[in-house]
């Protein structure tokens, strides 16, 4: 996947436009993860390291990129979503959106929280968080 494919054009016109990023890399390394979500088609980094570009040659520096990016509290991922969740519910016709979520627990500390519409059923976005915050 080249930087100026169709994709990643697409893919950078509609982030980019959603909120101000604290820095370009941000948006970059954002389209690289979605164009690798999309090829894929699975939440699984091991499976996108194919589709992500890096100057690194092991796969472990295009994860290391990733987790960077996950972990960098610069990125204020709630002041991304707001507008792209905001933008794909703009048009919603139904009268009611019903959401499913279903919780799971891993080694009795983090609790996965998928979120998923009644129509698809598919998971809408997802979290991680630690039991004790519950």
């Amino acid at each position: 996947m080249k930087k100026n494919s169709r994709l990643y054009n697409a893919l950078n016109t509609w982030l980019g436009q959603a909120s101000p990023w604290a820095h370009k890399a941000h948006l970059t390394v954002c389209i690289w993860m979605v164009v690798a979500l999309i090829h894929s088609g699975e939440v699984n980094l091991t499976r996108w390291i194919s589709y992500l570009p890096c100057r690194g040659k092991y796969a472990h520096s295009k994860h290391r990129r990733v987790r960077r990016w996950l972990n960098n509290p610069r990125i204020n991922i709630h002041r991304l979503y707001k507008p792209l969740i905001q933008a794909a519910l703009a048009d919603w016709q139904q009268e009611c959106l019903y959401l499913s979520l279903d919780t799971s627990l891993f080694w009795d500390e983090y609790c996965q929280l998928p979120c998923g519409s009644g129509l698809s059923g598919s998971c809408l976005a997802g979290g991680l968080a630690s039991a004790s915050s519950q």
